[in-house]
């Protein structure tokens, strides 16, 4: 049995059943030595606990430490908690569950070639961009483990993804007559308000179910984004927007006016005249839950005999209408919040190929001769 090196951490039986798991860390400011303990009921969990431990240490490990990679990310999002929000925490987790292949292996002998394969085969499975942001994740943790003397260096730096087709970002956007009867559909229904504002403002899903009565200044006509709705991990988490660019204020169109003074009389008849604008049907403290918004959703594409688009595509079809108004992309991204405009014109390649080409005809101004 390998003998154990100082700072590596102990792990131990107790006559309960139970393992006990200990890490040294540095003295802190007092001076004093300090001891962090965790308990577990396997093995398994006494050894994610010790990587745990380990990171909250903050201290160089042991030439001789055998960490392995799944101990190492455990701890890492451990680490994280706090730091990001309940989503991106959900997120990162659905991304450990891709690297679960090399879990068992030692940080010291994970290689370029051992992600690169691992990449390969999942390039199989999911999405370029979702691989990205694996990769990204994983580059993180490493960064991590080479800050405290886990690894020399990081194998995630280098280790490029497989050479596969660009994903093509095209937005499906409902036309004139697919909107109507799809808002036919929910006449009379709690859902019109919120198809309505979504396609009036191009908001995000998240974005509308945030919307609280204090976000909308009447005088001014004016909305505010302030705050978002998510399902993390199931249940329904108010927390901050997307991005920073997230956060904005939108002109209150005047038809879109008329539809949220009627919502909120409706409302006041009912007792839900409270913070949120679109309130749960039992109190108005509560924000409607996403998952009950998509079911509703659905039934209503199918009511007005509609291909399925996504709820997502309500937010596309409004920047597609404005696009082919003639509205700049510099104002449609603030419009929708995007982190850039160049994100924006990734999306709508297709849309600003179609303005380049109204905007070169005829420039010249003279008769063509042969």
């Amino acid at each position: 049995m390998r003998r154990r090196a100082p700072g590596e951490g102990m792990i131990r039986r107790r006559k309960d059943g139970r393992y006990e798991v200990r890490v040294e860390a540095p003295p802190g400011p007092d001076g004093k030595r300090r001891r962090l303990v965790a308990y577990a009921k396997t093995r398994e969990e006494a050894l994610k606990k010790r990587a745990e431990l380990l990171i909250r240490a903050g201290r160089e490990a042991p030439k001789e430490a055998r960490i392995t990679l799944g101990e190492w990310i455990s701890g890492y999002l451990k680490s994280r908690e706090g730091e990001v929000r309940p989503n991106t925490l959900a997120r990162y987790r659905t991304y450990v569950k891709h690297l679960a292949p090399l879990n068992d292996l030692p940080l010291t002998e994970l290689t370029v070639a051992r992600l690169e394969a691992l990449y390969k085969d999942l390039s199989a499975r999911i999405g370029r961009s979702h691989l990205a942001h694996i990769r990204t994740f994983l580059r993180a943790a490493l960064r991590k483990a080479v800050r405290y003397g886990y690894l020399e260096h990081s194998p995630a730096e280098i280790a490029e993804l497989p050479k596969t087709p660009p994903e093509t970002r095209r937005a499906r956007a409902l036309s004139q007559a697919e909107i109507e009867r799809l808002l036919e559909a929910a006449q009379g229904t709690r859902y019109y308000p919120i198809l309505y504002t979504t396609l009036a403002l191009g908001l995000r899903r998240g974005e509308v179910l945030g919307l609280r009565w204090e976000d909308v200044d009447w005088v001014r006509e004016e909305v505010s984004v302030r705050r978002i709705v998510t399902l993390v991990e199931g249940i329904p988490v108010v927390g901050p927007p997307k991005t920073t660019g997230s956060y904005r204020v939108l002109p209150l169109p005047s038809d879109l006016k008329a539809v949220l003074l009627e919502w909120k009389a409706a409302l006041r008849a009912m007792d839900l005249d409270g913070g949120w604008i679109f309130p749960a049907e039992t109190s108005p403290e509560t924000p409607i839950n996403p998952r009950n918004l998509e079911r509703a959703y659905k039934n209503l594409l199918k009511k007005a005999g509609l291909p399925p688009y996504r709820f997502h595509d309500l937010r596309h079809t409004f920047a597609t209408r404005i696009l082919a108004a003639g509205v700049d992309p510099k104002t449609v991204s603030g419009l929708l919040g995007h982190a850039t405009v160049a994100l924006t014109l990734d999306i709508y390649t297709h849309l600003e190929r179609e303005r380049m080409k109204r905007a070169v005809q005829g420039v010249l101004g003279v008769n063509k001769r042969v």
